[in-house]
């Protein structure tokens, strides 16, 4: 059992639709690379980019009884602004069998400035 006690950004947020026609961008999963490159489009037009989350493995690795358990990859995502009514979006791009997914996300501004990598643009 880990003794890992932080507090990771992941168990900070909840996903939540938003009241207005942003919402209409929700994606759960994307359904190819393709449909993906698509969505990237009109989150250039409709959102603008803040910054990426702080990634982290949420599992450290363990071995055990000759017996390696934990996560394989960092979990992490980049987060938007609605240009209409400034509500936060988080993009989890997809990668091999995981579809990623684009949806409204709640987060506080003190726990964004905690777990938010700003863009230095």
């Amino acid at each position: 059992m880990s003794k890992d006690k932080t507090q990771y950004y992941h168990h900070k947020r909840h996903f939540s639709h938003h009241k207005c026609s942003c919402d209409s961008y929700w994606q759960d999963a994307f359904l190819s690379e393709v449909d993906f490159k698509l969505s990237e489009d009109y989150l250039l037009d409709k959102f603008n980019y803040i910054g990426e989350t702080v990634w982290y493995d949420p599992k450290p690795k363990v071995t055990f009884l000759g017996f390696e358990y934990g996560a394989e990859n960092v979990e992490g995502g980049y987060i938007y602004t609605c240009k209409t009514c400034a509500k936060l979006w988080e993009l989890s791009p997809p990668e091999n069998a995981y579809r990623g997914y684009f949806k409204g996300v709640n987060l506080r501004e003190e726990e964004m400035k905690k777990y938010l990598k700003l863009n230095k643009k």
